[in-house]
């Protein structure tokens, strides 16, 4: 959960790779209740650069998102560029990213409720016990608009 795409726009839309004409690079860490087990945390670490490709104004970027809430990991991981285009005062840039996401679950700790009040733990055949994890191909496409004064974007 962010709060700030302001400063973490690349995992959101890779139409953003090489817009600032510089090197841009972007930590940002947030936990939860700390102290607390399962707490949630997320790391986004991300950066992207501008470059002539063949002549042709383009971006390039990568970013990292780990995502930990209760039982459950979420790695995201993907490279992105972007080909960039001067429109009016502004650039826009036309971007896709590609990469994996794995989705983890450990649940060896979680107690759903006690059977005729003698102490003994139930288990709800809704919730899986014990651990599962998949990785899969995950692909983004975006636009990108910037000028001085503002920006703004599409992306799927």
């Amino acid at each position: 959960m962010f709060g700030h795409f302001m400063y973490n726009r690349l995992p959101v839309n890779p139409g953003v790779a090489g817009s600032e004409d510089l090197v841009c690079a972007t930590l940002i860490q947030r936990q939860q209740w700390q102290g607390f087990n399962g707490a949630p945390t997320i790391t986004s670490a991300n950066v992207h650069l501008p470059f002539n490709l063949f002549g042709v104004s383009s971006g390039a970027g990568m970013y990292f998102i780990g995502d930990n809430l209760g039982f459950e990991q979420n790695i995201h991981a993907r490279l992105a560029y972007a080909v960039r285009f001067p429109v009016g005062s502004g650039k826009l840039g036309i971007g896709f990213s590609g990469g994996i996401f794995q989705k983890g679950y450990t649940n060896t700790e979680f107690i759903t409720g006690m059977e005729n009040g003698g102490g003994t733990v139930s288990s709800d055949g809704a919730i899986p016990q014990g651990e599962e994890n998949a990785i899969k191909a995950d692909f983004d496409f975006g636009m990108f608009y910037k000028t001085d004064e503002l920006y703004f974007g599409l992306s799927s």
